[in-house]
């Protein structure tokens, strides 16, 4: 059953629409979002439209496959970020490196919006200035907040966490912009909340410290638990935010032109973080260091890109459901092989319901 909230969207793009919209998970305008939007469906593709003697179906079949191997590289992209990221900030001052992450992010979005998109990044020339501020805002608790969660929690985790996405959409619809939910959609809310339980094991549930797989930190991981979750949830808001705006006639923001804005104000956040001893951060680090920070610099910039190519490739709804979790997948295997850190019982259960309700819920609306 489809939420009320999206028949507006069904009307004007169709269900398969629906589900590969050319925005990315923020709802930010892509490349293939730049030309003006075709006929709402029309009456057939003309002659020869059913693949007269079978080459439509085999140009259909070569984009497919195109479509699954760029998005898979697409998640492997987001994985790699995180991971990137985690290995620098274990022979780097964490600071530092989200500092030059987000300097060379800066670079490559002024780069791509100058240099191949056209796109202008004076603030006079964006329309949707209220979008903007929006995450910019975003921004300022991210990156706060990420630099905490990477060092407490493990890849695979805070994938999982941050991948129950289309589960916080769904309740921020229903909060948001009065859209109803079904019962399958109910349910699947409330088994993610379950999950997120076996994940934390708070005492509360799970008794005294004797019970949980954890004992050390047990308040520092409920911390970053915490903060990965409310990241996921100012994330899905943003981009609920920026539909609703759409709806208005507000126009959208370019991936570079935020990317560029965003990357600039944790530059900004950093510095200031540092007060006097600010110049540090443009220190170069060791060289592992500053590969590690490259590599994740150029990861985090080119994932949103290699999506938007997959979901365009006209793939199966189904078949993107499945892909979408993939990164999660990801970050297990660069947990494994990386770091040697193996999940408990508790925690690949609580992670395996986080997925799999995500899936559900991603099948059942098509909500990033």
């Amino acid at each position: 059953t489809q939420s009320s909230g999206s028949s507006g969207i069904n009307a004007e793009y169709g269900q398969e629409g629906l589900r590969r919209r050319n925005v990315d998970g923020d709802g930010a305008q892509l490349d293939n979002a730049d030309g003006p939007k075709g006929p709402k469906g029309g009456k057939g593709r003309g002659k020869g439209g059913k693949g007269g003697k079978g080459g439509r179906g085999k140009k259909q079949g070569e984009v497919t496959l195109m479509g699954v191997v760029v998005m898979l590289t697409g998640t492997f992209c987001m994985s790699g970020a995180m991971t990137s990221q985690k290995l620098a900030g274990k022979v780097a001052p964490i600071v530092q490196v989200r500092f030059l992450r987000s300097l060379l992010c800066l670079i490559f979005a002024y780069i791509y919006a100058k240099g191949f998109k056209g796109k202008s990044l004076s603030l006079g020339d964006i329309d949707n200035k209220k979008s903007l501020v929006m995450r910019v805002g975003m921004t300022v608790f991210q990156t706060f907040a990420q630099m905490y969660v990477a060092r407490k929690l493990p890849l695979g985790l805070t994938a999982a966490l941050m991948g129950m996405s289309p589960v916080t959409t769904s309740i921020l619809n229903r909060i948001v912009l009065g859209t109803q939910m079904d019962a399958k959609q109910w349910l699947c809310t409330l088994t993610t909340v379950a999950g997120v339980f076996l994940i934390s094991q708070p005492a509360f549930l799970f008794g005294d410290s004797s019970a949980s797989d954890f004992e050390e930190y047990d308040m520092e991981r409920y911390i970053a638990i915490g903060l990965a979750v409310l990241m996921n949830v100012m994330r899905a808001l943003t981009m609920i935010l920026n539909k609703k705006m759409a709806m208005e006639g507000e126009g959208r923001l370019h991936f570079s032109q935020f990317t560029f804005y965003n990357s600039l104000m944790a530059v900004i956040l950093c510095l200031g973080l540092q007060g006097p001893n600010s110049y540090k951060l443009v220190q170069i680090p060791t060289m592992e260091a500053m590969a590690y920070v490259l590599a994740g610099a150029m990861l985090f910039f080119i994932r949103p890109l290699l999506m938007d190519v997959g979901l365009s490739a006209r793939l199966p709804a189904s078949l993107i459901t499945i892909l979408r979790s993939s990164s999660i997948v990801w970050a297990f295997m660069f947990q494994l092989i990386l770091f040697g850190e193996i999940p408990s019982m508790m925690e690949a259960t609580g992670i395996s319901v986080i997925m799999g309700c995500a899936t559900m819920m991603f099948h059942l609306t098509g909500q990033e």
